[in-house]
């Protein structure tokens, strides 16, 4: 089985089949090291990379997870496991079959993704490699409420175990609703089979919760990033069949938005856009930023950017460029430094949204000439993160060169474009 089908930075690097890092902090066999977690009372630590094709990959484990000052903290709390698996490096073809068991095992569609586990590999938690998580401290800080929920997790199952009825219910819903929720089908199927026949009636409100999130992702599993047409009836649908509410709404609603723009759509897209925000209202205990991680700091921009986006009722520059920002800067996507499979709504409309700009651009442009002309172009697309396709490449290679030439528009493009497309 190959990792993944769709690999995003692909790198080349060494040969050399991979070893355990800084001495033996870092095991590379999975029972091994679930074999040390049980007889020293510690939970598990994760990392499902691949080191020689991902660079969010290699940045965390360059920055972090090799580093003494996480290993020695985490190594208190954690046996750390290391599975790294390569695309281009040779492994032991036995290990390689082992390590694409673990990935299958645990849902894993992107790396690189970090997974807390009890010591018996049932796991609680999972995260990823961001920016603002660099540095051994700022990840180790990052860690300390997943952490909390494996605490408390066990603290639950352990409590639930001597009740019975509607208290059992109730506290076995409280410990499942400490785990990621993704984790639940794979690892906690008889305990979600016990709270439903425990409570038929969902007095609890998880059966909602994770009936919804399971029924979300099915929805989304298979999703191409160049597939076709997002269905927004049949998303529309799925949010009233299904009850969604909070995080799991809100990620239907930023994928009802992606099929709108799609199919043409874009001004009703921006109000749907709108509806992610107001949707926080409805988040309940178990929404704890795994999916959509909007705080205040991100929804006071994204409604800036709206209201930027409405102000303009020609469908000109300043609304795709608000369309463009929200999906690709200013809505948290915690896919952001990950490469695999995982559905990203954001990548499927970049180049339908960059065409769309790019024409705008191109029209608000018409009345200049000469270099005044190339300028603005230029500094139209400073701060996108549009593909050199369509409109956007015509920009880039026909309309900025033919205006001032090939060298000054070197010097006038903003650094990302040009050292691609003008050399």
């Amino acid at each position: 089985m190959r990792p993944y089908a769709w690999m995003a930075f692909l790198v080349v690097t060494g040969s050399a089949e991979p070893q355990a890092r800084a001495g033996d902090a870092w095991h590379v066999e999975f029972q091994e090291g679930q074999e040390i977690a049980k007889a020293h009372g510690k939970d598990l630590l994760i990392d499902f990379g691949g080191t020689d094709w991902c660079v969010g990959c290699m940045r965390l484990k360059d920055r972090v997870l090799s580093k003494k000052a996480f290993i020695e903290r985490a190594g208190e709390a954690f046996v750390l496991i290391d599975i790294d698996l390569p695309y281009r490096t040779p492994i032991a073809a036995d290990r390689k079959r082992r390590y694409e068991e673990l990935q299958e095992r645990y849902g894993i569609n992107s790396v690189p993704t970090v997974v807390l586990a009890l010591a018996d590999g049932r796991p609680y938690a999972r995260t990823t490699y961001r920016e603002k998580f660099q540095t051994p401290e700022a990840f180790w800080e990052h860690l300390q409420p997943l952490r909390e929920r494996g605490r408390r997790l066990r603290e639950q199952l352990s409590r639930a175990s001597r009740l019975e009825g509607r208290a059992r219910a109730e506290t076995l819903a409280e410990g499942l609703g400490e785990v990621h929720a993704r984790f639940i089908p794979l690892f906690y199927a008889d305990r979600l089979a016990e709270l439903r026949r425990l409570d038929p009636s969902d007095a609890t409100g998880y059966l909602t919760f994770i009936d919804g999130r399971r029924a979300l992702d099915e929805f989304q599993a298979g999703k191409d990033v160049h597939g076709a047409p997002i269905d927004v009836a049949a998303v529309e649908a799925l949010i009233a069949r299904a009850g969604l509410r909070g995080e799991s709404l809100q990620e239907a609603l930023v994928l009802r938005a992606a099929g709108e723009i799609l199919a043409g759509e874009d001004r009703r897209a921006l109000r749907t856009l709108a509806a992610v925000l107001d949707a926080q209202a409805t988040r309940t205990r178990l929404d704890r930023g795994d999916f959509v991680p909007l705080d205040a700091d991100s929804m006071a921009i994204i409604r800036r950017r709206i209201a930027e986006g409405e102000a303009d009722p020609g469908g000109g520059v300043a609304f795709y460029y608000a369309l463009h920002r929200i999906l690709e800067f200013d809505l948290p996507n915690p896919y952001d430094w990950s490469c695999g499979e995982a559905f990203r709504p954001n990548i499927r409309v970049r180049e339908v949204i960059g065409d769309r700009y790019g024409r705008a651009l191109i029209r608000s442009t018409e009345g200049l000439q000469g270099e005044a002309r190339a300028r603005a172009l230029a500094r139209g697309l400073d701060g996108t993160f549009f593909a050199p396709r369509g409109s956007i490449r015509e920009i880039l290679m026909d309309l900025i060169p033919g205006l001032v030439g090939k060298e000054e528009a070197r010097k006038l493009l903003p650094g990302e474009f040009y050292p691609r497309w003008l050399r």
